[in-house]
Parts: C-alpha cells; structure tokens; sequence
C-alpha cells in the first residue's frame, strides 16, 4: 500500500542505501513498523539493520516502537532476530514502558512472558 518490497529492492539494485535515514534519524525500518510490513520488516533485518541501536535524539528502537504499536507477531519477528527487551532510550523507558504507557496490555503481558524487567515506573 504504502510501499512494496519490489521497490524497495529496485531502489537496492540501483545504488540507493537502504539504511538511509532521514534529519530525524527514522529508517526504512522504522516506517515499516509504523505501517506493519511484515515483510520489509524481515527484509530489513536480512539485509543487516540493527535492532538494538538508533541514530534517533529521542534513543527510540525498533523494538520500542513495535511495543507502540502493539503487534505481537511484529514484535516476535524482532525478538526472533536479537531485539533487546530491556533496551532503555535516552529517558530511561523500555519497550515494556511504552506499551504500558500507551495502555497496549496484551503487549505488556507479552512482554512480560518473554522476560522484560525493566521498568522506569515501577511503583505503578
């Protein structure tokens, strides 16, 4: 809908580098989670992009911005390949604290079940 893995690799085929970001760090990754592309999620993993690091100012990984959108298939392609759990951006918040912040409770308890321990407001 929004863009298909055949453009992605046509851009890939003529030189164009697929972990380009934008003046605000965002990636190619990052907007297939926004838009919950399955398919150029694992296309961007195979092709190397890192789970766990940003160039973003706010810290935000992929993974924490998967918790945002509470996809549980989405966040297992992630964990599946090395995204950290408990990585924490420059506030100090985990994946889990974005979900719970964003009232997302299955993705909590998912998160949870997989051993996120963190938790920058753990008297709530």
């Amino acid at each position: 809908k929004y863009a298909s893995l055949e453009m992605i690799e046509f851009f890939l085929e003529n030189g164009i580098a697929l972990t380009q970001r934008d003046a605000d760090g965002i990636s190619a990754l990052d907007m297939a989670i926004k838009f919950k592309r399955k398919d150029i999620i694992q296309f961007c993993i195979d092709q190397g992009f890192e789970l766990n690091t940003t160039t973003r100012k706010s810290g935000i990984t992929p993974v924490m911005l998967a918790a945002c959108f509470s996809d549980l298939d989405m966040m297992k392609i992630l964990l599946n390949n090395g995204g950290d759990i408990n990585v924490t951006d420059c506030s100090g918040m985990a994946p889990k604290d974005y979900a719970k912040k964003l009232g997302q409770k299955k993705m909590v308890e998912f998160l949870e079940s997989k051993g996120a321990k963190f938790s920058a407001y753990p008297n709530e």
